[in-house]
């Protein structure tokens, strides 16, 4: 199994940033939001509108999930550099769409191994990392 070290030049993120920026919207926001929150990618790919939105369509402050991995219910907090592109992205989605929908099915999430594909090619076509 592969070792995943994280990202800690900034100039690095950035690079990551940009080149995910090239496939569109979804795929820069899955990696900010991990970058930002610390959530699992199985824990983003399961967000909703709901998760995300409060009833009159504003950001919340605070993401509140039930853990995949750990069952434990955490809290993370939106931070200002993530609100106007979570605004942008969800702004006419329904409120029990999921954030990261996948082409398959109707209303069905990313797979856990797409978002891997997704980050690992970003990561290979744009970013070289030493460790």
């Amino acid at each position: 199994m592969n070792c995943v070290q994280p990202i800690r030049d900034k100039e690095k993120i950035e690079q990551m940033k940009t080149e995910l920026q090239k496939n569109g919207t979804r795929d820069y926001l899955i990696f900010c939001l991990g970058i930002n929150t610390g959530l699992r990618i199985s824990d983003i790919i399961k967000l909703k509108v709901k998760d995300i939105l409060n009833q009159d369509r504003t950001i919340k402050t605070h993401i509140d999930i039930i853990e995949e991995k750990t069952s434990k219910k955490k809290r993370f907090k939106i931070n200002n550099s993530l609100v106007e592109d979570l605004k942008n992205y969800i702004g006419n989605m329904n409120f029990e769409e999921y954030i990261f929908k996948s082409r398959k099915g109707i209303n069905k999430p990313i797979s856990r191994v797409q978002a891997y594909r997704i980050l690992n090619n970003a990561g290979q076509n744009g970013v070289r990392i030493d460790i």
